[in-house]
């Protein structure tokens, strides 16, 4: 029989909902970000094949982060694996942002974690939501966090232009974001561990 928590247990568990805003504003960070990586770079005095050599490398980085966060979430607590993965977007942030753009191995690197990030958090969310809340509505519950994330990876993309279009840089979008990837793992933590009853025999 599935264990857990019921629908009603669930939507009414702050805990749920601290997880809905987390990944929420994630995704929202990165949303913005993988949209503009052609036209931030092309802004900022790249030849636009360059710019979009280095969007491939995000759609590469994406598939390796489903992977690599899979594999982590076997081995170790499923919030070191988040904030190791959502937090170091933040550097790429800041790169990106810098007065003088890197290149090379750099900029590769920024848009890399960017990408790990978003094959990650799908993954998270789902793993997570079964550690905590368990099997006996697990569909409900998830489908909620992938409204939410949908909702927040959808309204990115114009936010950040409008930002853009407002202030003459991405800048501005990009402390947004990198404070996110900052902030939001960190509240992650405070969930605590998940319930004993809810892990695996194993772990």
């Amino acid at each position: 029989p599935a264990t857990g928590l019921t629908r009603a247990e669930i939507l009414r568990s702050p805990r749920f909902w601290l997880m809905f805003l987390v990944f929420f504003a994630i995704t929202f960070a990165v949303g913005g970000i993988i949209p503009s990586i052609i036209p931030l770079l092309t802004d900022r005095g790249m030849d636009r094949a360059d710019a979009a050599s280095y969007a491939a490398i995000v759609g590469v980085a994406v598939v390796a982060g489903r992977i690599v966060a899979g594999l982590a979430l076997d081995r170790f607590d499923a919030r070191h694996v988040a904030l190791a993965f959502l937090t170091l977007p933040a550097l790429s942030c800041l790169l990106l942002a810098s007065d003088a753009l890197p290149g090379g191995t750099a900029l590769g690197l920024a848009v890399a974690l960017v990408g790990l990030a978003a094959g990650a958090e799908f993954d998270l969310a789902a793993f997570m939501v079964s550690r905590w809340f368990g099997m006996k509505a697990f569909g409900v519950a998830y489908a909620i966090l992938t409204v939410g994330m949908l909702v927040g990876g959808g309204f990115a993309p114009p936010i950040f232009g409008r930002i853009f279009d407002q202030t003459g840089s991405y800048d501005m979008a990009l402390s947004i974001a990198g404070g996110i990837f900052l902030a939001a793992p960190l509240v992650m933590l405070g969930m605590g561990r998940s319930p004993p009853e809810l892990r695996p025999v194993h772990a």
